[in-house]
């Protein structure tokens, strides 16, 4: 019989924000830090139109995408709380872009997610097959798994286009990296 374990390692916390106007990355990027900590890694921003026209009614065309990490690792148990917040913030950026609406679309998607030395965890408010329900309307996937033989992360079979191309993969073998170092001296 397994034991169960009261404290699992922390986790690398890491947010994707994509918009419309890349102005925004700085602003969500001072609340997050203002919340979660210094981040210390960034992807490089990029053109998110060509992986899919799904948030193309609710925010137009000319979206750009960026991934930032935060320094401290967390509780892997606090994403559920954290993907609330973001949808918080969310809600408020709406709200003061365009006030007296009911419900503004949003200017900015904010979602959270982890890392740790085998995998990249999405949260996400969607069910789906692959997605497990872990409570106060939250899902979570395993989006990434990592393959020592292979020596990086590899795709699911539901993983999201933009998570699959190299430069993508690159920034969570980076973030692994970085991670795994905290694990060798975790006072840094």
């Amino acid at each position: 019989m397994g034991r169960c374990r009261e404290d699992p390692p922390k986790v690398r916390l890491f947010f994707a924000l994509m918009t419309g106007d890349p102005r925004l990355f700085d602003d969500v990027e001072t609340r997050l830090e203002s919340e979660f900590g210094p981040i210390a890694l960034r992807g490089e921003d990029y053109d998110f139109d060509p992986f899919t026209d799904y948030y193309a009614a609710e925010f137009g065309r000319g979206l750009r995408k960026r991934f930032m990490s935060p320094r401290d690792p967390i509780e892997p148990e606090r994403l559920t709380a954290i993907k609330r917040r973001t949808n918080e913030i969310e809600t408020a950026l709406a709200r003061a872009a365009r006030p007296g609406e009911e419900e503004p679309p949003r200017p900015i998607n904010i979602d959270p997610g982890y890392l740790n030395l085998a995998k990249v965890v999405l949260a996400t408010t969607k069910d789906h097959a692959h997605r497990l329900y872990v409570g106060q309307g939250i899902f979570e996937e395993v989006t990434l798994a990592f393959k020592r033989r292979e020596r990086g992360f590899e795709p699911m079979e539901w993983t999201y286009a933009d998570y699959r191309t190299p430069e993508t993969l690159a920034f969570f073998n980076r973030l692994r990296r970085a991670y795994a170092e905290t694990l060798k001296d975790p006072s840094s």
